[in-house]
């Protein structure tokens, strides 16, 4: 049954990639370098297929576990329905193996991913995935057809397409505590001197309980370029074997891509974080990685060791 969807997704144009999945453990079992160009062709030993989300085809994900509404999709199918009846039969939608759901949409315009609704949490719930990211279908185990066919997608005019996303952003429940009417962090003189020279005395043993307690994990066969200095590694939970982080051993640096993680500090949620360790490394890591998103737990592990140096030393300021 895998090849013939997967000649027919070839025919239609689309980025397939076949996958072998392991039936018991609910994983992957290995993937070939997808960023290497070349066409990926079927084995006997692959039962799954991923999709590369590239104009003109896109998907919603409904990522029901990270929710505790458990009808949330079906309300947001009731509201599309309602509000265009005929919108519905032009989609093609899938159950995934947790629950959740798959809307894969046609509409001609490059996208890129765009986090529509979180939970009260600030988990991802709804999210359009678009401009690469890979998404699993069906025939991958545990997922099922619900109505439609990738074939039988229809082109979606801006109206139609804009109905599902300001749709999916209703379902937001997410409400950030931060001000955005502030633009910046103030520091006592010499703070940024202060923090960087305890980030370049942190022993070998912090390093690496920081990290262990990162949730990140090795990304295994990721395709290195000769030149790379880092370790690659993901999400713990993370389904995607796309890249979360790049850590550097050598330095102790860590850069990690998570705009959507509101358990990760950052310039949105800062506010909501003591100065006196994780907003001092937030401005520090800033400055060298552009990104700078430094995981809460790094506020539970310096906290003591940043108040002792800091109260110790002459710098005079307030933390608040």
């Amino acid at each position: 049954m895998i090849s013939n969807y997967f000649s027919e997704y070839k025919e239609l144009g689309l980025s397939v990639i076949p996958i072998e999945w392991d039936i018991a453990k609910k994983e992957p079992v290995s993937h070939r370098a997808w960023g290497d160009g070349k066409p990926m062709e079927l084995y006997a030993k692959h039962n799954a297929i991923m999709i590369r989300t590239t104009a003109p085809v896109h998907c919603l994900d409904f990522d029901i576990k990270n929710t505790k509404d458990k009808n949330l999709y079906h309300k947001w199918f009731n509201a599309i329905t309602n509000l265009n009846p005929d919108l519905i039969q032009k989609l093609y939608i899938e159950k995934t193996r947790n629950a959740g759901y798959h809307v894969w949409l046609k509409y001609p315009q490059n996208l890129n991913k765009l986090s529509l609704a979180d939970s009260d949490q600030g988990a991802e719930v709804i999210a359009l995935y678009a401009g690469g990211p890979l998404v699993y279908t069906y025939p991958t185990p545990g997922y099922s057809i619900e109505s439609g066919s990738m074939e039988d997608l229809q082109e979606l005019n801006p109206d139609e397409f804009n109905l599902l996303i300001e749709t999916s952003q209703y379902f937001n429940e997410y409400k950030p505590k931060y001000d955005p009417t502030l633009k910046a962090v103030s520091y006592p003189p010499g703070m940024e001197k202060f923090c960087a020279e305890f980030d370049k005395n942190i022993s070998d043993d912090t390093w690496l309980q920081i990290l262990s307690n990162s949730k990140l994990i090795p990304l295994q066969n990721y395709r290195y370029n000769k030149k790379d200095k880092f370790v690659a590694f993901k999400r713990q939970g993370s389904e995607s074997d796309g890249i979360s982080a790049k850590v550097y051993f050598n330095t102790k640096r860590v850069m990690i891509f998570s705009a959507s993680l509101h358990d990760y500090p950052n310039w949105h949620n800062k506010h909501d974080y003591p100065v006196c360790a994780c907003h001092l490394l937030f401005y520090y890591f800033t400055k060298i990685t552009e990104i700078g998103i430094i995981h809460s737990q790094l506020c539970k592990l310096l906290l003591t060791q940043m108040e002792y140096k800091y109260h110790s030393s002459n710098i005079q300021g307030s933390f608040h």
